[in-house]
């Protein structure tokens, strides 16, 4: 009777412990985009503050252009929706001020 449990156990853990390293792999790759994100989030964000900084209110299109430069020279690809995104929330906070 150990002998069959010992068998059946031999079977269920290497097969517990395939799914317990895929379920790891899954949760570090989510946790690594996420910090990924939000260290794009933070560059885009303290770009778009640059750019107002060095161009003043208005010259949007020269601002947007820096932003553009920043991003290209860190090797950071987004879309004018994260720039806009971050354009927003920079003038929201301007705002509550």
């Amino acid at each position: 009777m150990l002998e069959s449990a010992w068998e059946i156990l031999q079977i269920i853990l290497p097969m517990l412990a395939v799914i317990l390293i895929g379920f790891l792999f899954k949760l570090i790759n989510t946790w690594t985009k996420l910090i990924d994100d939000q260290r794009t989030q933070a560059i885009v964000q303290m770009l778009v503050q640059a750019a107002e900084q060095e161009y003043g209110p208005m010259n949007d299109k020269e601002k947007y252009q820096y932003v553009l430069d920043g991003l290209n020279y860190l090797g950071i690809k987004v879309g004018a929706a994260a720039i806009e995104a971050a354009v927003f929330t920079m003038n929201r906070k301007e705002e509550i001020k």
